[in-house]
């Protein structure tokens, strides 16, 4: 993977939004199923899956929760999977008496990622010689009706660096409860208990989100089966969850929900969410799938029908992802019973494609579905597999169109390695997106800890933001599409330019100076050197990624060049000022004083 380094680097505390034009492209995608699924050949009943890279070699791999043990992890080696659940002791008699939902997370800061398991809350820690049971020590062993949980998530609720967990539990038959929540506070890497309402719930997709835009996790807990619960959404008000004005409009009109999501489907900055009642009998007329969107001013609104999405889905698993690459979130929804759903999101419009695309396989009994690139050619590939036999798993490849893309790594100071909160933005052209970096996932699926964007026929991103969950914001502009990136909280050494080869540096003797005076009114000098003769663009920058002035643009000579930028006009507060070249770009923040 690369890095964007310094050259592309501004540390700031606010989003950017360029406002250039940027037409998108809507094309269509084929789907086509590997051979022999590329290895995965397991014959295990899934009850719950997780993508994420365990060995830190670029690739995605899978790790797949059977039901009743004998769990399943696949190493992705350059497109190509091998089980090593039991090389890495995934499979010893003390892993295989649980299932459920799996969390991929870095618990002990080490730049590996290790495994948190719903049932039972068993956590094993990557070591370098296998998967190791760090429950007890972590004090996960001490937390009543452990055996009884069915959903996790996990994330940095309270700002203190360390991944917290929120857990509930399931049901015995059909009224029998057996958990009750729990919100597990991590300090230091000793977890304890810390809500202040013991109550009983049953939900298989928990998660942290931020639901109001106040850079703090917010908690979503759905129900299912649980006598007097509804769902809840649980507001952080300073590290405190409390009953938020977003549930009194979801309790009263949405009672359940076997599987949600939340997902920015029409990139307006906020997360809305999609989900799917529960219901043991298909066709009812109460099972019909809700789709809140979120209004940006504490009010969710249904509107699954405006969107053709008011169907009686009987589902367990769905799926966001931008499939076709124009910028768009699309829904993949694997069915219990029934032909598998794809609909594709054009500007918001939601149309079922999965017969065009290939995906609309007749068979039921999905209990996961993933948008997942697994070859790492930007566009993404679906895998399906079922809980219910025959246990059938298809791992589909995307042939792809002639849509740009840009995918983003967060790797996060040491206490949060994996970048789990972070909101990442991508800016290109009139496309405003965000994707969180999350520690849960719909139904029984782990997260995504890798940022995946389509940018249509954009071929270079206008500005790429990262808000941290730490408070600190990043953010790199001009990045050019088509690249995995590993974005590191507050820069990095420029061991790569993005767009050009691995491990290129900058070439010696280019140079951007600090301006002088600084700060300064009405006028100031920026001097840039260049090593030999070439066309450049120095350009002045507001806070909001907008060109407000162009400073020097030509052909120079080789040397040192002094070039007066002036002020006129422009108000007071922080600026950037940016020089491109063919083999040089650097940026530096300047200060106007009225």
């Amino acid at each position: 993977m690369k890095k964007l380094g310094n050259d592309f680097f501004i540390f700031a505390g606010i989003a950017v939004f360029l406002l250039a034009a940027c037409a998108l492209t809507a094309q269509d995608i084929v789907f086509t199923e590997t051979e022999d699924n590329l290895g995965i050949t397991s014959t295990v009943g899934q009850f719950g899956t997780g993508w994420a890279d365990f060995d830190n070699d670029g690739d995605l791999d899978l790790l797949i929760v059977a039901q009743g043990g004998q769990h399943v992890l696949y190493r992705n080696d350059n497109g190509s999977f091998t089980d090593v659940a039991e090389e890495l002791k995934l499979k010893e008699s003390t892993v295989t008496q649980y299932g459920n939902q799996p969390i991929w997370f870095d618990y002990d800061h080490d730049g590996d990622l290790d495994l948190l398991f719903a049932k039972g809350l068993y956590l094993y820690c990557q070591t370098d010689t296998g998967f190791v049971d760090f429950t007890a020590a972590a004090g996960l062993d001490q937390i009543g009706d452990k055996e009884a949980y069915w959903s996790v998530a996990v994330g940095d609720y309270d700002g203190d660096g360390d991944m917290d967990i929120a857990a509930a539990g399931g049901t015995q038959g059909t009224s029998q409860l057996m958990g009750s929540f729990v919100l597990l506070d991590n300090d230091g890497g000793a977890y304890t208990d810390v809500a202040s309402d013991a109550f009983l719930l049953e939900t298989w997709g928990m998660a942290w989100v931020d639901i109001d835009n106040d850079r703090d996790l917010d908690l979503w807990a759905p129900t299912i089966r649980t006598p007097g619960q509804w769902n809840m959404l649980m507001i952080n008000t300073g590290g405190y969850l409390e009953d938020g004005t977003f549930e009194a409009l979801l309790a009263d009109s949405m009672n359940d929900a076997i599987v949600s999501g939340w997902a920015d489907y029409d990139n307006n900055g906020f997360l809305d969410l999609f989900a799917i009642p529960f219901n043991s009998t298909p066709g009812e007329s109460y099972n019909k799938s809700q789709f809140w969107k979120n209004n940006g001013n504490g009010t969710l609104t249904d509107i699954a029908a405006d969107l053709g999405l008011s169907t009686a889905f009987f589902s367990r698993c769905f799926a966001w992802g931008d499939y076709d690459n124009d910028g768009d979130l699309d829904l993949l929804i694997g069915m219990r019973d029934g032909t598998q759903l794809l609909y594709r999101n054009d500007a918001g419009l939601f149309t079922d494609v999965a017969a065009e695309a290939g995906v609309d396989y007749t068979a039921g009994g999905y209990r996961g579905v993933h948008f997942v690139d697994y070859d790492n050619d930007g566009f993404l590939d679906i895998y399906l597999a079922k809980g219910d036999t025959p246990f059938d798993k298809k791992l589909l490849h995307n042939e792809r169109n002639s849509n740009h893309w840009i995918v983003i790594k967060p790797k996060g100071i040491a206490d949060n390695t994996a970048g789990i909160g972070a909101r990442v933005r991508v800016v290109a052209g009139s496309l405003v997106m965000i994707r969180d970096i999350e520690g849960s996932g719909p139904g029984l699926t782990s997260g995504k800890l890798w940022a995946h964007f389509g940018l249509g026929s954009a071929a270079v991103a206008d500005s790429v933001i990262i808000q941290w969950p730490t408070g600190a914001t990043d953010i790199a502009v001009n990045v050019p599409a088509d690249e995995y990136y590993t974005f590191e909280q507050g820069g990095s050494p420029a061991t790569g330019v993005p767009g050009r080869p691995s491990g290129s540096i900058v070439p010696d003797g280019y140079a951007l100076f600090q301006n002088f005076p600084n700060p300064f009114n009405p006028s100031t000098t920026v001097r840039f050197r260049l090593p030999e003769k070439g066309r450049i663009r120095l350009v002045l920058i507001n806070t909001l990624g907008k060109v407000v002035r162009e400073i020097a643009a030509g052909d120079y000579a080789a040397g040192d060049h002094d070039v007066s930028m002036d002020a006129l006009n422009l108000a007071t507060g922080v600026y950037f000022y940016r020089i491109e070249a063919e083999k040089f770009s650097a940026m530096r923040k300047c200060l106007i004083v009225r």
